[in-house]
């Protein structure tokens, strides 16, 4: 995630919605400790208890991919609600996708070396319905279903809402590319019938809330 005081913007960090390459584009916009790449660093590999005891903002640091809800509560009463915040989401389908080629190609991912295990996104599939189930839709409703931040945009209209994005906080955002998953085929092309509806399963309050069709 980042906040930056000055320009009075909060990013919540969904992963595989091209967080990377938006947390680049705003770095430097934000508050010293989340400009920092060493200072970003430092704190995420750091204890979160230590991070916790040195401020709001240290904390907010350690938690790259920290829900609106949780943002809300560790930064002071009011600042949360006072800034205009944003998240982006993807296609379930397509994000499924996206995260299993991820966790396939990159060492650092904490999946890696389970996923190199896997025939295909089929297992990939069968391994989220028992391990760690995260909707994308908890990163920007709190628990009653509502709505947490001003604007959530989409992976798939992502130069339009970046645009919106850009004029409502008066910034020039230019994207470059980060973390792309490397596959050549469309997303379409990796489901058989069952997989598909097992992920329409799994992410059925994210195709209900962000409105994706099964």
């Amino acid at each position: 995630m980042l906040y930056s005081s000055s320009k009075n913007f909060v990013f919540v960090h969904v992963w595989k919605t091209a967080g990377e390459s938006i947390v680049e584009a705003l770095r430097g916009y934000c508050d010293p400790l989340f400009r920092s790449r060493v200072a970003t660093k430092l704190l995420r590999e750091s204890p979160e208890l230590l991070a916790r005891n040195i401020g709001w903002q240290p904390y907010l640091v350690h938690g790259q991919h920290l829900m609106a809800r949780d943002i809300r509560g560790i930064m002071p009463d009011g600042t949360f609600d006072k800034a205009y915040s944003f998240g982006f989401v993807r296609n379930p389908w397509d994000w499924t996708v996206s995260a299993y080629h991820y966790a396939r190609q990159t060492r650092a991912n904490p999946d890696h070396k389970i996923v190199q295990k896997f025939n295909g996104l089929r297992d990939y599939v069968l391994y989220r319905e028992e391990n760690f189930l995260r909707l994308q839709s908890s990163f920007l409703f709190d628990e009653n279903d509502r709505q947490m931040v001003t604007k959530i945009g989409r992976f798939e209209s992502l130069s339009e809402d970046i645009a919106e994005i850009s004029k409502a906080l008066n910034l020039n955002i230019a994207l470059p590319k980060r973390n792309v998953s490397s596959r050549s085929r469309d997303w379409r092309s990796y489901y058989d019938d069952d997989t598909y509806d097992r992920v329409a399963h799994m992410y059925r309050k994210d195709i209900e809330l962000l409105g994706y069709t099964p």
